[in-house]
């Protein structure tokens, strides 16, 4: 998932902070007033990402792929966006404690001065990379959420092509969001 933290907002030049709950009145309008919706319009959910430059398998395979979600079209509201981005650097804040202090206890860990702050494209991107192994299952599977991000891909008509390849039995985005806006 690609989710970058929220800018501050062009009118109030706050920074948004993230909010528990929305309605989906507040959702429709933050959408409709937002500046980034031009730009949210060129980004698709998500895309397939190749896994492997290189083609190992045969040529009846498929190119072994993994989605690769935009957090900006998956949350066009930047309370949520901002919520998002706020719980996903806790628990990659957590996961560092948790690798640290089984370092720690190793004793494979010595204590160093704290590295030099990096600069230009040595800094991190705004990618966090969900994945499931035995030692990351036991505290928190990520097969759920990595099901429900599938199932929106579907749902937008993505299924196991591009954002231009859609199949003909799924519904269109804007009928959905017109019987959104119809029902709340």
């Amino acid at each position: 998932m690609v989710v970058p933290p929220v800018n501050q907002n062009p009118e109030t030049k706050e920074k948004q902070q993230s909010s528990p709950q929305l309605d989906i009145a507040d959702i429709v309008q933050s959408d409709s007033d937002s500046s980034e919706t031009s730009l949210r319009r060129l980004l698709p959910l998500s895309i397939l990402h190749p896994i492997t430059s290189d083609d190992i398998g045969s040529p009846q395979l498929p190119i072994a792929q993994a989605p690769l979600y935009h957090g900006l079209s998956l949350f066009p509201a930047r309370p949520l966006r901002a919520a998002l981005h706020k719980a996903l650097c806790k628990l990659l804040d957590a996961e560092r404690k948790a690798r640290s202090r089984s370092l720690q206890a190793s004793g494979s860990f010595e204590h160093e001065k704290s590295p030099p702050r990096v600069r230009g494209d040595a800094k991190g991107s705004h990618a966090f990379l969900l994945c499931s192994n035995q030692q990351t299952a036991k505290r928190a599977d990520v097969v759920p959420l990595a099901i429900a991000l599938w199932r929106l891909r579907m749902w937008e008509g993505q299924a196991y092509g591009s954002a231009d390849e859609t199949s003909h039995w799924e519904i269109s985005a804007g009928w959905r969001l017109s019987w959104a806006e119809q029902m709340y």
